[in-house]
């Protein structure tokens, strides 16, 4: 008894302690900067839409942020964590209309490093890379991306916890999948819009491709399953522009024999035992429910992947697929292993 009303005393000590903070939002000089070619990469013009606003003042206290709306309406649940990445000894949280990243050490535990600026706009992507390997933002800075609609927004966050925004993009069509690719990040969308960001050139480009089902990276590359049956790659971190229009180069890797639209992708890459390079292994599962195997060894990059193995053992079409070295697991809409 003695322990449910010291339980409950707490309770309601935390609750007033919530409701004084929520009184007082902390404030915090917004930081961004955002460079004219920036701003206008992958836009189809500067009418179509306004730019994304921040708010000047750092998000209130996280328990119970006093949010009342966003520009296209009501917030249901604005305290309420809506996404969690992590990446390394990083997690990033994403509330409605800010991103928190934590950083957890042996010595000191996880720490809050970086709260971004409130926006106007309720998050539904975030990505978050926390391992930038050379280039021009240095090693010890780390990246964390915001999508909402077509829109995204590109920090860096450096050693002190402070964090400079790289830049807005937009992709033209509402982002499903935010990701880095090494120091990359990549937007995609099933109706097959790719956007890139290039850590190197600084440049955001838009790619039309065929409308996209799947996707999985293996290294620097982005592996594209497609509606048409084709699976497809770009080497994001080479970032090749074909010569007769400036279009990232998307190359067809294989086809389906059976042209089946490609549902699911899983993209197994052996470990380099020699100086010839890696095998590349890649299940995919099809609109039709088979599943296949396709290899492709170093000895034979120029010749593309082979077919390795078909498995019929699904009725409907294949929605999940993980491979890795001793396993192959694929799922249907009907659920089956």
């Amino acid at each position: 008894y003695n322990y449910l009303i010291t339980r409950l005393i707490i309770r309601i000590i935390v609750r007033l302690l919530d409701y004084q903070n929520n009184l007082y939002p902390v404030k915090r000089r917004n930081r961004h900067s955002v460079a004219g070619p920036q701003f206008m990469g992958g836009r189809a013009g500067p009418v179509e839409r306004a730019p994304v606003r921040r708010s000047n003042t750092m998000p209130p206290n996280l328990g119970k942020a006093s949010i009342e709306e966003r520009v296209t309406g009501p917030i249901a649940d604005p305290g309420m964590v809506r996404i969690i990445c992590g990446h390394h000894n990083w997690i990033a949280v994403a509330y409605a209309q800010f991103v928190v990243c934590y950083r957890v050490k042996e010595s000191s535990g996880w720490q809050q490093v970086f709260t971004s600026p409130r926006l106007d706009w309720v998050i539904d992507r975030v990505a978050l890379n926390a391992k930038v390997m050379g280039g021009s933002l240095g090693d010890n800075d780390k990246m964390v991306a915001v999508a909402s609609g077509t829109e995204i927004i590109l920090w860096a966050i450096c050693p002190d916890g402070n964090g400079n925004e790289i830049g807005v993009f937009s992709l033209n069509v509402p982002v499903e999948a935010l990701f880095f690719v090494g120091n990359q990040l990549i937007a995609t969308s099933h109706t097959g819009k790719v956007g890139v960001w290039n850590a190197v050139t600084k440049h955001w480009q838009n790619q039309d491709v065929v409308p996209i089902n799947s996707y999985d990276t293996a290294g620097s590359f982005l592996i594209l399953g497609c509606n048409n049956g084709s699976i497809y790659y770009i080497d994001v971190q080479k970032f090749p522009l074909r010569m007769k229009d400036n279009d990232l180069l998307v190359t067809e890797l294989y086809r389906d024999p059976s042209e089946d639209a490609i549902t699911a992708l899983s993209v197994y890459l052996t470990p380099k035992t020699s100086d010839s390079g890696n095998w590349i292994e890649i299940a995919y599962g099809t609109s039709s429910g088979t599943v296949r195997v396709i290899v492709q060894h170093p000895e034979t990059v120029g010749s593309g992947p082979q077919l390795f193995q078909t498995f019929s053992v699904h009725r409907s079409p294949v929605t999940k697929i993980m491979l890795s070295e001793k396993h192959l697991i694929s799922v249907s809409w009907g659920t089956q292993f």
